[in-house]
């Protein structure tokens, strides 16, 4: 299709070539755009800081995507040199109101031209009505978590919500049936821990993922095992251990003594590293007291590791199936806080108890200590990856977008028509 009559889209999230959730899920809808070859993309990469802020092109797409660098989410001036010189027919953005609050301050200006498509988050409740201008200003809302989809519903925004989930590609997150947990623990830890139990953590070092938490809980699991049996449970933390939005884990392990059971992978590894990772563990763990989506939860599911997971936000649609099975145990909140701050002013915060969830992980690690073989088989396995598979397809995932942003950009087109021919 010729450049001309491609739909233009601004695309505005993390960075596309970046490893955060956002901007793995934004580079696969991209990717998946381009690859039509009936889109063009303008991606406006944000959420981190660039040595070189010329726009970029990537061999792949070749002319058919533009990564303009920023070191925020966009701009008034940055939009309208855009909407200027390419013409967009769409914005796409991704995540947070907070971060597009100068977005819905232009957005009558930004309605001249284009309509705006938002693949929108919220971790819990009270519905925020103080999102509703926000919401009001989209054309579409694409919901990431069924939560957030029920608030839209319930704030009068039914019409143009739908639910699409994130997904993650099979290919690259699947058993490794020919890589036993036992060889992996071997390969990462050496012979001594073939046969140990490895608890394993896979998100940000941030206040609201209670990372602290979480080493407290495996400290409590330790002293209830058996004196022999102490030495063969490892907390794995895929985490900066002194990220700025979060704890000093160093000083946390070394003040409780766990130095020699926790290890940590600090720096960023391919996928098939990680998706060994996942193989080897025998459970995967999420405290987060907020938590929109939560991928570590899909991602070590299709690699068939149960998971250990507080019940709030998005974690829960990904580890209750629609029969209500629990794929590993979805933890109820031990105590509730209604936090805030000046732009979000009410929010649900879900804790979950280090004992309550030191308890879980016992349960677990008892079934293992039972079962070796038959374990994952039983808490998750190929039921779990077949479960995400059908639940939250990336295929999927991808053509429902290709599908609505075309939708919404032609309904918006005839509108404008309608409008046009009425005022002649």
């Amino acid at each position: 299709m010729p450049n001309e009559e491609k739909y233009k889209i601004v695309m505005i999230s993390d960075h596309p070539l970046s490893f955060s959730g956002v901007g793995l899920q934004s580079r696969y809808i991209m990717d998946h755009l381009v690859k039509t070859g009936k889109f063009k993309i303008i991606s406006i990469a944000a959420a981190m800081k660039h040595q070189d802020y010329r726009p970029q092109k990537v061999d792949e797409w070749g002319d058919d995507a533009i990564i303009i660098p920023c070191d925020g989410y966009g701009n008034p001036s940055l939009l309208r040199q855009i909407m200027d010189a390419e013409s967009p027919d769409a914005i796409w953005i991704m995540t947070d109101p907070r971060f597009y609050e100068w977005l819905f301050t232009i957005e009558n200006e930004v309605h001249q031209q284009m309509p705006i498509l938002w693949n929108t988050i919220w971790d819990n409740y009270p519905a925020p009505q103080y999102n509703k201008a926000f919401y009001e200003s989209a054309d579409f809302l694409g919901c990431i978590n069924k939560l957030t989809y029920d608030i839209c519903c319930e704030l009068g925004f039914k019409n143009k919500a739908r639910y699409i989930p994130h997904g993650v590609p099979e290919e690259e997150f699947k058993i490794l049936h020919d890589k036993t947990p036992e060889k992996l623990k071997i390969q990462f830890f050496g012979e001594e821990h073939k046969d140990s139990f490895v608890l394993f953590y896979n998100s940000r070092n941030a206040m609201r993922k209670r990372t602290g938490n979480v080493i407290m809980a495996f400290k409590h699991f330790r002293e209830n095992l058996p004196e022999e049996e102490k030495n063969k449970a490892i907390l794995l933390m895929h985490t900066p251990p002194k990220d700025h939005e979060g704890q000093d884990l160093y000083m946390i392990i070394r003040d409780f003594g766990l130095q020699n059971f926790v290890r940590f992978s600090e720096k960023k590894i391919p996928t098939e590293v990680l998706t060994e990772l996942y193989n080897m563990s025998n459970l995967t763990i999420s405290l987060s007291s907020e938590e929109g989506f939560g991928l570590c939860v899909i991602e070590s599911l299709m690699c068939g590791t149960p998971v250990i997971a507080t019940k709030t936000g998005g974690m829960q649609d990904q580890l209750i199936d629609e029969g209500d099975k629990e794929y590993g145990i979805c933890i109820p909140p031990d105590a509730r806080s209604l936090i805030g701050s000046q732009q979000t002013p009410y929010i649900w915060s879900d804790h979950v108890d280090p004992e309550t969830a030191s308890r879980h992980i016992k349960t677990l690690y008892d079934s293992w200590k039972q079962d070796p073989v038959g374990y994952k088989e039983k808490w998750a396995g190929e039921k779990a990856r077949a479960s995400m598979l059908k639940r939250f397809n990336l295929d999927m995932v991808k053509k429902t977008w290709e599908l609505e942003i075309v939708r919404i950009i032609e309904e918006f087109r005839a509108k404008n028509r309608k409008i046009k021919i009425n005022t002649i």
